[in-house]
């Protein structure tokens, strides 16, 4: 029961950080330092940061893709028509597939 609540408690902390993190705006040195808290509160407590919050991190320099900000997002036709933003800072490019509607 205590581990639930738990769960619960830090579950919410999480989306909360991040989306402080991503609607901070100009801010992107307290969006980086915002992400990399969520980060290692979900990794000590082993809870999972939502997928959709989760297409907003990079996967090579671990920072926060704000959109015009740090990353750019476009749609992609290619194979499997697809989302990729692009990291500003790292220059990584992150790859989402679109699911069909």
């Amino acid at each position: 029961m205590r581990k639930r609540i738990n769960r619960k408690r830090v579950l919410r902390e999480i989306v909360s950080t991040m989306e402080s993190a991503l609607s901070g705006g100009q801010r992107t040195d307290e969006a980086q330092r915002r992400v990399e808290l969520a980060r290692r509160l979900s990794m000590k407590s082993r809870v999972r940061i939502p997928r959709n919050l989760k297409h907003f991190v990079c996967h090579g320099c671990k920072g926060a893709l704000i959109p015009g900000v740090t990353a750019t997002f476009r749609i992609r036709p290619r194979r499997e028509t697809h989302t990729a933003a692009t990291c500003l800072r790292c220059g990584h490019i992150n790859r989402r597939p679109l699911r069909k509607a």
